[in-house]
């Protein structure tokens, strides 16, 4: 078992009994900053994206003679995500492209690593998948659920929560949703 987590410059996994460094891959963005959320997909592959002239990267996880190697597979400028997350259904990543400009919501597949689709409509936003949806938070306060379809998200509903800025990653228990901005939390009650 491993805790993974990035730092200034670096992703890197730790032993999370002992807490000793297993591995580390270099990411490195013009203000040191790496503040979105990796990501698994199947297998042993691990997905990362920051803002700042940096982009995606995808990596390879292996074990030989009991030691963690690193390949990265690819890395793209073109999917930069800002603080926000970014979430795998099927082959498809989708996180919110951009930083200090327009942030378009944007898939890409993790395999051929093309850029399908850039989607207006939402601020920088953070993605939480449950099942084959997935619910955004922007950073306007927007709470919507969406659909893949085909290569981009089909919105069912959307509403307007908060009038402050909210960057936090929604949290689903059950079928209550924590979302909060910087001055309060909110439990909304989502069951059908």
């Amino acid at each position: 078992e491993q805790i993974v987590m990035f730092v200034q410059g670096t992703i890197v996994g730790f032993d999370a009994r002992t807490g000793i460094e297993l591995w580390s891959h270099g990411h490195r963005t013009k203000y040191e900053i790496n503040a979105s959320t990796p990501v698994w997909s199947k297998g042993t592959l691990l997905f990362m994206s920051s803002a700042y002239d940096t982009g995606g990267r995808m990596i390879r996880l292996s074990l030989k003679d009991g030691a963690t190697q690193v390949e990265e597979l690819w890395f793209e400028r073109k999917f930069q995500v800002h603080h926000g997350s970014v979430v795998r259904i099927g082959d498809m990543l989708y996180g919110s492209h951009g930083d200090f400009g327009p942030a378009f919501l944007t898939s890409i597949d993790a395999g051929t690593v093309k850029i399908h689709s850039r989607q207006r409509g939402f601020g920088k936003t953070n993605l939480l998948a449950v099942g084959n949806q997935i619910l955004l938070l922007d950073d306007d306060g927007t709470l919507a659920i969406a659909n893949p379809d085909g290569d981009s998200l089909r919105i069912q509903a959307s509403a307007q929560i908060f009038d402050s800025r909210t960057w936090t990653v929604p949290t689903l228990d059950g079928t209550r949703l924590y979302i909060r901005d910087q001055k309060e939390i909110v439990a909304l009650d989502l069951t059908p």
